[in-house]
């Protein structure tokens, strides 16, 4: 399966209200296009996170008395080849990546590709098939499938050696969605947020396109 997460944009970021402002969806296209130029990604790298690496804090918060502090993004990516998370710094103000630290033994945050992946196997499955079967469901387009974490249960579940494991929920929708656009906004509300300000919601939304591209 192919996802592209983040579509390549030559415009430059906003400048933002407050150098702790979250970063806007310009600033984290602009983020993702220095660390693709720059950081040497292979064609097996996705970004799972991308948020304000923040600057020094003076006295007060008073960041009105000096000069602006660089804006920076704090990128975490994760070489699925390779199995190994990068952790980079990447200033939008100099337009370059000012560090980039590799992050053994840890495993990444789901991302929408995981999910999408996971729903598919999940679906496809003569097991799961069957079992739904038994309860009653022959429509399997009404079934949601939804990718949860399997937990850290011992040492066999170290990253070194075990597989990423996902717990795939399934629950039961009464009638179908009305498109393919109402799908993509329920999996986005209900897995990548949960308890948003209606002023966090706006800024969200516009980030979110950043790596949703409309259709």
């Amino acid at each position: 399966m192919t996802t592209q997460l983040v579509p390549e944009t030559d415009a430059p970021p906003l400048a933002p209200g407050h150098p702790l402002d979250p970063l806007s969806a310009d600033e984290i296209r602009a983020a993702v296009s220095i660390l693709r130029s720059q950081g040497g990604l292979g064609p097996a790298t996705r970004f799972v996170m991308i948020s304000l690496a923040e600057p020094p804090k003076p006295a007060g918060l008073d960041f009105g008395s000096g000069p602006a502090p660089d804006r920076a993004a704090l990128v975490i990516t994760y070489d699925k080849a390779a199995t190994l998370i990068h952790e980079s710094v990447v200033s939008l103000t100099a337009g370059s990546v000012v560090s980039r630290v590799a992050v053994p033994d840890r495993f990444p945050s789901y991302i929408a590709e995981d999910m999408f992946t996971v729903e598919e196997l999940v679906r496809s499955d003569p097991r799961w098939q069957e079992a739904m079967r038994r309860r009653g469901v022959t429509d399997f387009s009404l079934a949601m499938i939804d990718p949860w974490p399997s937990g850290y249960l011992g040492p066999s579940d170290h990253p070194a050696t075990s597989a990423r494991l996902c717990r795939p929920l399934t629950w039961m929708r009464s009638a179908p969605l009305a498109s393919a656009s109402s799908t993509r906004a329920m999996m986005s509300s209900s897995k990548t947020c949960f308890f948003l300000s209606a002023r966090s919601l706006k800024r969200w939304k516009a980030s979110l396109s950043a790596f949703w591209p409309s259709s």
